[in-house]
């Protein structure tokens, strides 16, 4: 611990994304003792995001953050992905994360009322939920942040990291 992300090097991870996934991160840190997520600065070894035909990132060595394109997502079992994480295991041991995030959708960075779009998708909460994954925790429909779909016009200030989502992560960590 903590868990280290890596940005995708090609730059398709704008600033302003990097400064909203490293927000989305921090509201996970927050609840814990110690940071369970860092970002490090972009790395040239890390590869383009490929998917095996079962829809899982390649392992390559790096937790990356990828901005993809929708083609990346073909293989998904989801109609309409907005991001995915992919966790790769050798037993009980998780030693790669990937969180792709297909850059064609409609996101949107600050409150709902400045959104160009009501059907635009709030980046740092979609971050926030696929980071959810990362630490292990799956679909709620109960839940604000896990739920299996992340509505367009989400507003950024129901973001919080409640009930179930505590109560899975306390017994897990």
């Amino acid at each position: 611990f903590p868990v280290t992300m890596f940005p995708s090097h090609d730059r398709s991870v704008s600033i302003e994304q990097f400064q909203v996934i490293v927000e989305a991160m921090q509201i996970w840190n927050e609840h814990f003792d110690a940071p369970v997520f860092e970002m490090i600065g972009r790395t040239q070894d890390l590869p383009p995001a490929r998917l095996t035909s079962d829809g899982r990132v390649v392992p390559d060595g790096y937790n990356g953050i990828y901005m993809a394109g929708p083609d990346l997502f073909v293989n998904s079992r989801m109609r309409d992905e907005q991001g995915r994480a992919s966790i790769s295991f050798r037993g009980d041991f998780i030693y790669e994360a990937d969180v792709p995030l297909d850059s064609s959708e409609n996101f949107f960075y600050e409150d709902m009322e400045s959104a160009s779009s009501r059907n635009a998708i709030h980046f740092k909460s979609l971050v926030v939920h696929e980071l959810g994954h990362v630490l292990g925790l799956d679909h709620d429909e109960d839940s604000h942040v896990m739920a299996e779909v992340l509505a367009p016009g989400f507003d950024p200030r129901r973001i919080e990291i409640a009930g179930r989502e505590r109560e899975s992560l306390a017994c897990q960590y």
